[in-house]
């Protein structure tokens, strides 16, 4: 039985070779329209021009998996240098990964400007399952007259450790100031020129960083962790 013409069947075993001529039209009309059906879920649908194709917006879908992937979409074919730029995001944990030419590497999460005068790297995982736990790494680089910087996580850190990632000119290293939830100021050494003195808060979505005596053009590492997964 040839297709109705709305595009909605699919039956891969017709038209049968004795079918009628006249059936030819519909039969075309019909597979264009069932492949523009399936076509524009998650693509721009065809149009003149050679126009349409791309992918709509959150139309791709990472890995979903516990194991990191070793094949490719079609579940046959293993992965290889071609699948480089891939996503895999742990469904219990909850990180991602990205594949380069041969392993799955942290993706690495690049906020520039996340305030005046200072931009920011690092990545965020949670690390325990069920989400109980998470932690930050990162570093802010003060490209210009410190101020009071905030860096946004999106949950509320138990605990905060920061230092500077510079030397103090005779080599030896600034020492790491430590600050929780409920105190007013770090903790650590107060000789260090380029120590951070003071946090303004830790908040419900990360915490700033105070002025103290951060220095201009340096760099400071931190560590954000709760404890509480919130």
């Amino acid at each position: 039985m040839p297709h109705s013409g709305d595009g909605t069947s699919w039956d891969e075993a017709v038209p049968e070779d004795n079918a009628e001529i006249s059936e030819g039209a519909v039969e075309i009309r019909d597979l264009r329209k069932a492949l523009r059906i399936r076509v524009e879920k998650e693509h721009i649908a065809p149009t003149t021009g050679s126009g349409g194709g791309e992918h709509k917006a959150g139309a791709a879908v990472a890995y979903w998996t516990t194991a990191a992937p070793t094949q490719k979409p079609d579940g046959a074919s293993a992965l290889d240098a071609d699948d480089a730029g891939r996503l895999w995001v742990h469904s219990t944990n909850e990180y991602a990964k990205v594949r380069d030419t041969d392993s799955w590497n942290w993706l690495q999460v690049v906020a520039e400007n996340i305030a005046a005068n200072a931009v920011t790297y690092g990545h965020i995982t949670t690390i325990a399952t069920g989400g109980i736990g998470r932690v930050a790494f990162g570093v802010v680089t003060f490209t210009g007259t410190p101020a009071n910087i905030a860096v946004d996580l999106g949950w509320q850190p138990s605990f905060i450790i920061i230092a500077c990632t510079e030397t103090d000119g005779s080599g030896a290293n600034y020492y790491p100031r430590v600050k929780h939830s409920g105190m007013t100021t770090y903790v650590g050494r107060s000789a260090d020129a380029d120590a951070i003195t003071s946090c303004a808060s830790i908040a419900a979505t990360g915490f700033t960083m105070g002025t103290g005596n951060i220095a201009a053009s340096k760099s400071y590492g931190y560590m954000a962790a709760s404890l509480w997964g919130s």
